[in-house]
């Protein structure tokens, strides 16, 4: 028997999740690849099988559960179960993950666990090391997997399955990402009759904006660009691969009769990559009129977008989708290896507002990067776009900036790395912080003042930023004054409110004469 578990989502008393209970698309694919290979299996979504119930989060008092709790996990998984593999898409899923994982090698303790997604994908090394996981699954999981079990079942050395890293004689084998499926039209759609989709649909747990009735869709794997914040280039390598528009539709289709959805969320990378794919799809959807709406709220490219791929687009039933220019500096945007035309992108912009989409405009990186020109560094780039979108005649109803943590698979990220897992293991241990009203919404590891204090300066002075481990770890905003030096001096550590002011009462607008 294989046991495949979905964790729990982590909620913050801010009111902001640091996971979105979407419908698992990638465990749902890898439930249906160990259907087509014959392979028995069960499954355990521990967030989609109790979405109304929130519990205190293990040793802290500033998060929640969202679903099954680790013990009720635990009674789920059968004894005597062999493999049990677990997802982690997400960086900030990963202390209820690795706690997920304690507690099922004491229910199962022969059972070979596995963890797969991006998390994994991106710091193999730091989860063999210091969890009970025995093997990661690297990249694309759906072969993997599969190779994985039949070398296990035939008594093979699990050293010659391509696509994975464990642990062999005390160290940490990486066999390397396997090659990626060219005829994605062959992998067996997602088999949501295994989890309690309806439930998610019920509930409008959704990606995006909530258009109704939603499923969760993938068009498109991979993204050919190697933005420096992004994990993709590790997960997913460079190579760009689309569905056959038709299969897509029809697949969209079945959802509807099976599960009367009205809606569709794309989770693609980037999905509109290239023109003749998109006009195809649109055209596809609007011959068939399946009565649907469907958005792109992960984000997707400009360079083929125009007046008559939006008139497309609003007529076949998009009606959101997010551009991603990620900032309004050139040094920062050459800094990140951003390929991004921000003059064509306004461009795209304006047919699509015009057409009736709704439009998200995403800036991702920080307001200073080490590759910052002078004039660069004195002006904040958030503010600069908004600028250029208004003198461009469209509307910014909110800004939002952030800092984020960086890819620890980028170039030249080795001290990116030792952050993001110091802020992991902060969290699993019940060392961190949440600077909640200073605007901090990642907990930084609180083993000394001088941890603190580097952890902070980092963030002030922003080497390269962006999505985390696994892609989209979670976003550290700019903290404030009283708040950072009351954490740095060892006061306050779980204060539930901690003051952004400084002398005299006065609003902190800068960490540096604060950290000296």
């Amino acid at each position: 028997m294989i046991t495949l578990i979905n964790p729990p989502g982590i909620k913050t008393f801010s009111g902001l999740q640091m996971h979105t209970p979407n419908p698992p698309l990638g465990l749902a694919y890898i439930a249906a690849a160990l259907r087509e290979a014959g392979f028995e299996h069960r499954v355990i979504d521990a967030t989609g099988e109790s979405l109304d119930a929130v519990s205190p989060y293990p040793d802290r008092d500033d998060f929640l559960v969202q679903g099954l709790t680790i013990d009720e996990i635990a009674r789920r998984i059968d004894p005597e179960t062999a493999v049990v593999g677990i997802s982690c898409m997400f960086s900030t899923l990963w202390p209820v993950v690795h706690r997920v994982a304690d507690a099922v090698r004491e229910k199962a303790p022969a059972a070979l666990l596995v963890l797969g997604g991006e998390h994994g994908t991106a710091v193999p090394e730091h989860v063999l090391a210091t969890s009970p996981f025995d093997i990661v699954v690297l990249g694309e999981g759906e072969e993997t997997f599969v190779d994985l079990l039949r070398a296990r079942a035939a008594g093979r050395a699990l050293s010659e399955v391509k696509g994975i890293a464990l642990r062999l004689d005390g160290r940490v084998v990486n066999t390397g990402l396997s090659a990626r499926r060219r005829d994605i039209d062959g992998i067996p759609l997602p088999a949501w009759d295994a989890f309690p989709i309806r439930e998610y649909i019920a509930r409008h747990q959704t990606n995006g904006i909530n258009l109704g009735r939603s499923m969760p869709m993938l068009g498109t794997r991979g993204c050919p660009f190697q933005c420096t914040f992004c994990s993709n280039p590790a997960m997913w390598t460079q190579r760009w691969i689309a569905r056959d528009p038709r299969l897509l539709a029809d697949e969209m289709a079945l959802y509807v009769r099976t599960y009367q959805v009205t809606n569709f969320d794309f989770q693609d990378l980037t999905a509109i990559v290239k023109r003749q794919w998109i006009v195809d799809f649109c055209h596809e959807l609007i011959d068939r009129n399946l009565n649907i709406t469907w958005q792109m709220p992960s984000g997707t490219r400009a360079e083929v977008f125009d007046a008559e791929v939006a008139d497309l687009l609003y007529r076949s039933g998009c009606r959101a989708l997010a551009f991603a220019p990620e900032s309004g500096s050139p040094a920062i945007l050459k800094a990140v290896k951003k390929q991004v035309d921000l003059d064509h992108m306004l461009v795209a912009m304006r047919s699509a507002v015009k057409r009736g989409l709704k439009l998200f405009h995403r800036d991702r990186v920080p307001r200073r990067h080490a590759g910052h020109a002078a004039a660069d560094a004195r002006a904040d780039p958030a503010d600069g776009e908004a600028r250029r979108l208004r003198r461009s005649g469209l509307e910014v109803r909110a800004v939002s900036g952030f800092r984020a943590v960086p890819a620890p698979t980028a170039p030249g990220q080795d001290r990116a790395r030792r952050r993001v897992l110091r802020l992991a293991d902060g969290l699993l241990h019940g060392q961190g912080a949440l600077l909640r009203r200073s605007g901090v919404h990642t907990p930084a590891v609180l083993d000394d003042a001088v941890a603190v204090r580097e952890f902070l300066r980092d963030l002030v002075r922003a080497p390269a930023v962006a999505r985390g481990a696994g892609a989209r770890a979670g976003h550290v905003h700019r903290p404030r004054g009283d708040a950072v030096r009351q954490v740095v001096r060892g006061r306050a550590l779980h204060a539930p409110a901690l003051a952004p002011t400084g002398r005299g009462g006065r609003p902190i607008t800068s960490l540096r004469t604060h950290l000296r």
